[in-house]
């Protein structure tokens, strides 16, 4: 990637951070908090059981709108990996793209890699990590080695512990083996629910990367370096903290109410 590249790939990124925090400002349920309140008086539940209080029905607007910052966290890194990727290899959304047909159902990966879309030097660097990671996994491979190409699933964090969504995700990953693209699932927080990371680690074909060794692993297959960009570039820094502060004073809501 030449300099002029880097510098348009670090613009597509801050726009990709700006758009999807800033959707989470349009959050419109602290603002209704006092509707909110006296259906909770009028409710016999919650009536009955004193939660029609402010501090309470602020409490649960509060942390669906912690939710809501969280799922622009899983779209901001999901497309911010994809820039990456079609920027770093020269690849289109189309090429990126992969649509499995699991239980009757479309289903869709976040990204792909086929080693026949790539140029030779890029072929190369990716087959090197395709046989580095086939090796490393040997046994939960079966000695398989002969993969044409990368499935990612991209998460910020894996803080859900649903039975359905797991089984979703170990479904896709046996699609791909089953279709020779080697899976990865890259999660790059530290802090996800230790059940399931578990088991696809044990009990799945993901090849499994978590915190830091994610951004470590998209580096090295990029050339890219997300965390220092996150982390350091000056634009990136004044777009997340100018919108993180109208967040938290939306966050502050009670202060008006």
């Amino acid at each position: 990637m030449t300099p002029e590249e880097e510098l348009k790939l670090k613009r597509v990124l801050v726009n990709i951070i700006e758009r999807e925090l800033s959707k989470t400002l349009q959050y419109k349920r602290l603002e209704e908090v006092m509707v909110e309140l006296e259906d909770y008086k009028r409710d016999p539940v919650f009536s009955l059981f004193l939660l029609d209080s402010k501090d309470m029905v602020l409490a649960r607007a509060r942390g669906a709108f912690v939710m809501s910052i969280t799922r622009k966290l899983g779209d901001l890194y999901e497309n911010c990996i994809k820039e990456i990727i079609k920027h770093s290899f020269k690849l289109n959304n189309r090429q990126i793209s992969y649509v499995a047909h699991i239980a009757g159902e479309e289903r869709y990966l976040d990204c792909k890699i086929s080693l026949r879309d790539l140029s030779s030097e890029d072929r190369e660097k990716v087959s090197e990590i395709i046989r580095q990671i086939a090796s490393e996994q040997a046994d939960k491979y079966h000695g398989k080695t002969d993969f044409n190409g990368l499935g990612f699933e991209i998460r910020y964090c894996y803080q859900i512990g649903d039975s359905k969504r797991i089984q979703a995700d170990i479904h896709m990953a046996d699609n791909l083996f089953k279709n020779a693209i080697l899976p990865v699932m890259l999660i790059f927080c530290s802090t996800s629910l230790s059940s399931p990371i578990q088991r696809f680690r044990n009990k799945s074909y993901w090849t499994v990367k978590e915190g830091l060794q994610s951004y470590k692993f998209i580096n090295d297959l990029t050339g890219f370096d997300f965390f220092s960009f996150l982390k350091e570039d000056k634009q990136a820094r004044l777009t997340i903290e100018s919108i993180m502060k109208k967040i938290y004073a939306k966050f502050r809501a009670e202060e008006t109410i």
